[in-house]
């Protein structure tokens, strides 16, 4: 989204499908060097493992947390641009594991800035975004990743990276609410920019419905739904889900009832051993037990398909 680099999709799929090898990037694919692409790509993929570790070993959403992420999404960006009075842009060193302690407004097109949080208040602002995200955690997570996004792109807390951090910020509120990854297409940049402004303007709406829709595509396709097929004209959304929900658990039903025939077999190859060897145990007391002057027993088997799961006998 912050366009730090340019990628066809045909590269991007094979990078996706394969593993992130430079080999595999031409220099015409990319507007960056092959080699420089790949090493982004590869701190992306560390902040997106430490997000599912975070969620896995249950670590807390904490300002040392933030800064690790901010710092393994930019290992390899070692300056950002700055803008001075004049309006003159030039290369400043990025800071890493920490707030910043400059401004960072950017400029709108019609010439005005658009203010973040001032650095002296950053800090602060953080400890309220975590507090308030502690006490929404029984709100719909949806609401909560949509909300807790922009109020985290408000605040912009670092130097450079605050997009890459806010994302992954609701992939791990998404994720701990057992929903998807948040996945933004570039293509949906303009959608998801616009949805930022309004967030601005205190409408929350389009950019909760966008990450809404994005979770529902994505349950869709993990369901093997296709989400973009006119769901309407055949059957609805619900009955598309319920149905390919039932095609699982049918599946999931029938190797379940295969695993419990084994456990049958099994079960019944223990009981017939069993019989043997009480039946063995009779025979061998058979003497003993006639001088005592109780009449021969034999063992019955049991069981379901018997009819006489429920009890025991002992025939004289």
């Amino acid at each position: 989204m912050e366009r730090l680099y340019d990628l066809d999709r045909g590269t991007t799929e094979a990078l996706v499908a394969t593993g992130f090898l430079e080999d595999l990037v031409s220099r015409t694919s990319t507007n960056i060097e092959p080699g420089q692409l790949i090493d982004i790509l590869r701190d992306h993929e560390a902040a997106a493992q430490l997000v599912v570790d975070g969620v896995a070993n249950r670590r807390p959403l904490t300002k040392g947390f933030m800064h690790e992420l901010q710092s393994i999404l930019t290992r390899h960006q070692d300056s950002t641009t700055a803008i001075d009075g004049l309006g003159r842009r030039f290369d400043i060193p990025l800071i890493k594991r920490k707030f910043k302690d400059q401004p960072n407004n950017p400029k709108r097109p019609d010439g005005s800035l658009h203010g973040y949080c001032p650095p002296i208040h950053v800090d602060a602002e953080v400890e309220n975004l975590l507090k308030w995200l502690e006490e929404y955690s029984n709100e719909d997570p949806v609401l909560v990743a949509a909300w807790l996004h922009h109020r985290f792109t408000q605040i912009h807390p670092y130097q450079d990276g605050n997009g890459r951090v806010a994302r992954a910020l609701t992939t791990l509120v998404l994720l701990r609410s057992d929903l998807l990854p948040l996945v933004l297409d570039r293509d949906l940049r303009t959608d998801y920019i616009t949805a930022l402004e309004a967030a601005d303007q205190s409408n929350l709406g389009p950019l909760a419905e966008l990450f809404s829709r994005l979770e529902r595509n994505a349950i869709l396709q993990a369901l093997s739904v296709d989400a973009d097929a006119d769901i309407s004209n055949q059957k609805s959304l619900t009955s598309a889900v319920i149905g390919a929900l039932a095609d699982k658990f049918g599946r999931r039903k029938s190797q379940k009832l295969t695993e419990l025939r084994r456990v049958n077999t099994v079960a019944r190859d223990l009981r017939g051993s069993a019989g043997k060897i009480v039946s063995d145990s009779f025979a061998e007391l058979e003497p003993t037990l006639a001088q005592m002057g109780i009449t021969k027993q034999h063992v019955t088997l049991g069981g379901p398909e018997q009819q006489n799961a429920h009890w025991y006998k002992v025939i004289d």
